[in-house]
């Protein structure tokens, strides 16, 4: 089965369960999507934790996925009321001070030596993937939070599959613009973001009341979001040239691992959010 057909399949597959987890069980502030999130994220995190080994930094397979989650967990007890948004930082900074407590105490003399190198690549794992897509699920604090996560994921998977197509059909003599991600071409770059700003435009159509009523709203929310996609499939794409691996992992098929499939949500969703708040007050 070549690439294309295994992205095919797992669109077949993932779409279905979208849809449900969105529309059909939405209880609970989407609690089901919520912890697939959550999962996502700490699947993301162990396969990232696999890239920070091929560069010889060791990380613990429990504190990673510790890490990768604390964000997602602590936004599902923020949308279902049950954690209020303002202890986030206080428990972040005691999450934070155990990690650096346990690695200052710890008896291993070889693990000492490292500790300069896991104690940052902890904290990345803080940032990516948990706390851009824990952005994902802060979107239930909306009255209309399953229409604005359609909107979102259809900026994002439209940008992503007119860029494919785009790229693969118009693309071979622009190809290389940028050095991490050699297959991306400039033909992919302009039909993935064209995509984009026309969905907007017509979501614009049925739901003007999204965007304030402003088409311009809606189709630079669409750009920024196609753009933002694309800055996230290149960062991933960047840490996986300096682990010199060509994918995070194989879970996903034809798409790659987990963080393949989800690196252009991570950097668009917390963009999405705030230009929701925005246009939400």
């Amino acid at each position: 089965m070549n690439n294309l057909a295994k992205r095919i399949l797992l669109a077949v597959v993932a779409l279905p369960l979208l849809i449900v987890l969105i529309f059909i069980l939405p209880h609970n502030s989407h609690l089901l999507l919520n912890i697939l999130i959550l999962a996502l994220s700490v699947i993301g995190g162990l396969e990232a934790r696999n890239l920070f080994t091929k560069r010889k930094t060791i990380l613990s397979p429990v504190k990673t996925a510790i890490f990768s989650g604390i964000f997602p967990l602590f936004s599902i007890f923020i949308v279902m009321g049950l954690l209020s948004e303002q202890m986030i930082i206080p428990l972040l900074a005691i999450s934070i001070g155990i990690l650096f407590m346990r690695e200052a105490l710890m008896r291993d003399k070889d693990l000492i030596q490292s500790v300069l190198e896991r104690l940052p690549a902890y904290c990345f794992l803080l940032i990516f993937p948990g706390f851009f897509i824990s952005f994902l699920i802060r979107l239930n604090i909306f009255a209309e939070s399953s229409l604005m996560l359609v909107i979102f994921l259809t900026f994002v998977f439209s940008n992503d599959t007119f860029a494919y197509f785009s790229g693969m059909l118009f693309g071979q003599n622009s190809r290389g613009i940028f050095p991490v991600s050699a297959k991306k071409s400039l033909a992919g770059l302009i039909g993935g973001l064209t995509a984009a700003g026309i969905a907007g435009y017509i979501y614009f159509i049925f739901f003007p009341h999204i965007f304030k009523n402003n088409p311009a709203f809606a189709i630079l929310t669409g750009l920024g979001i196609g753009f933002t996609s694309v800055i996230g499939d290149l960062v991933e794409s960047a840490l996986k040239r300096s682990a010199d691996e060509k994918d995070s992992g194989t879970l996903m098929g034809g798409r790659g691992g987990v963080l393949d499939s989800i690196d252009s949500i991570l950097f668009s969703a917390p963009l999405y959010y705030y230009i929701m708040l925005y246009m939400q007050n």
